[in-house]
């Protein structure tokens, strides 16, 4: 991204999409995110990633600018009476 003055950033454009499906390009990616949140978090291997794509409970999404994965989101949706979502 072209940082501008005063800490503005170019715009920039992003696809999201729903996986359905991991990749190696989906692991690396997750690979490459995770530690942005987590020091501690373990990395997400083809299989992990696979049971959270295929739990029906979950939803994960992923941004794409310029064709390359920058974000990932996984909604999770927990069925109590309260009928919360979780997003992380």
């Amino acid at each position: 991204m072209a940082e501008l003055a005063a800490g503005r950033v170019a715009r920039m454009s992003v696809e999201v999409e729903v996986v359905r499906e991991v990749s190696g390009e989906v692991v690396e990616a997750f690979g490459r995110l995770l530690p942005q949140l987590s020091r501690s978090a373990k990395p997400l291997d083809h299989q992990a990633l696979a049971r959270i794509v295929a739990c029906p409970a979950n939803t994960v999404l992923l941004a794409r600018s310029r064709g390359q994965i920058v974000g990932t989101l996984t909604l999770g949706n927990v069925n109590s009476k309260w009928d919360l979502a979780h997003i992380s």
